[in-house]
């Protein structure tokens, strides 16, 4: 299966600082050289993609961000995932002029105190102007909410201010232990979650109906109220998307602390441009095995499981890291772990 979207973190930089940022970013200083990052540009190029998104860290503070992006071939589709501080008038033309149609800002709560408790002090300012401006321009906008016990309580609200502001998209994060948040207890637990989906149903509705806004979610715990409310939400990573890091190494999925976690297991990480960006998707020991096990095997402890075919085991790189496994169910899974049966005990000869 050939690659159809690339998602490019030209840098880990970030000018914010979130409190549950899953790629920890400000941590990492290596990125690619200008000449690095071109060679990687002209192998996208090469490609036939559906979807090329760049983002970060906060993309726009990569230092070769305006040659990176006049580049890249114009009629690719792609977007920009920038926290909007950064924009200008300036930049949404140079963006317009290299192709860009969509750019994606997260905002965490309508109510500035509650989104500067997770983005920081007197961020809101800035990432509404940034919002405001990128609607004007008549770009797709698309808004996700990183949803946490800090922000649940504005969620309705915000998703319904946001539809009167005219974005097209909004998608709801549960915020995971990943990245900063780890130890902070940011998380809410699958009951929270159920019952918040449950509780903000008709605004879901309204948002969408009354508004025409694409509404979407992404959990790294599968429950039912989940799949009820957003269908199939199946983890297909590595079969036609890769992830290149901000130091060049591809990886099939973003949920996986890097590059610590794929070592630690036993993954090798090969790099662009060194490694041909094709070369690496589809010989790689480390795609290989995650398309086996998002595609061809069915995760152990999912047998008879009614929600299977949306979910497919729950998020690979979660049961990896806590199971150790990439072929059974997410230990994250509403279910609880998967219990691995002990072999039947063999009587040895002479026992009664």
């Amino acid at each position: 299966m050939p690659i159809s979207r690339v998602i490019w973190h030209l840098t880990n930089r970030c000018n914010l600082r979130c409190s549950y940022c899953y790629v920890s970013a400000g941590t990492h200083e290596s990125e690619l050289s200008r000449d690095e990052a071109l060679a990687v540009a002209k192998q996208i190029n090469d490609l036939e993609l559906s979807d090329l998104s760049l983002t970060g860290g906060e993309p726009t503070m990569f230092r070769h961000f305006d040659e990176v992006i006049a580049s890249l071939r114009r009629d690719i589709p792609k977007g920009l995932n920038t926290n909007g501080t950064t924009l200008t008038p300036s930049l949404i033309t140079r963006l317009a002029s290299a192709g860009f149609e969509r750019v994606t800002i997260s905002i965490d709560s309508i109510q500035q105190y509650l989104n500067d408790l997770t983005r920081g002090n007197n961020s809101y300012p800035s990432i509404l102007r940034g919002l405001k401006l990128a609607l004007d321009a008549g770009l797709w906008v698309a808004v996700p909410i990183q949803v946490s016990q800090l922000n649940a309580g504005s969620l309705a609200e915000t998703m319904l201010r946001l539809a009167e502001l005219g974005v097209q998209s909004v998608k709801i994060n549960f915020v995971e232990d990943l990245g900063y948040a780890i130890g902070k207890r940011l998380s809410l637990s699958v009951e929270e979650r159920a019952t918040l989906l449950r509780t903000i149903s008709p605004t879901i509705s309204q948002t969408r109906e009354t508004h025409g806004v694409d509404v979407s979610a992404e959990s790294s715990i599968p429950f039912p109220e989940f799949f009820e409310a957003f269908g199939e939400v199946a983890c297909y990573c590595g079969h036609h998307r890769a992830m290149i890091k901000h130091d060049g190494g591809v990886v099939p999925c973003d949920a996986m602390d890097y590059p610590g976690g794929y070592i630690e297991l036993g993954y090798p990480i090969l790099k662009v441009p060194e490694h041909p960006l094709v070369e690496i998707f589809e010989e790689s020991e480390l795609f290989s095995v995650y398309r086996d096990a998002t595609g061809f095997y069915r995760p152990r402890g999912c047998e008879g499981c009614r929600f299977y075919p949306p979910c497919r085991g729950g998020c690979r790189s979660r049961a990896l890291l806590l199971a150790r496994s990439l072929f059974v169910r997410t230990p994250l899974c509403y279910k609880g772990p998967f219990a691995e049966e002990p072999p039947a005990r063999v009587r040895e000869p002479g026992q009664t």
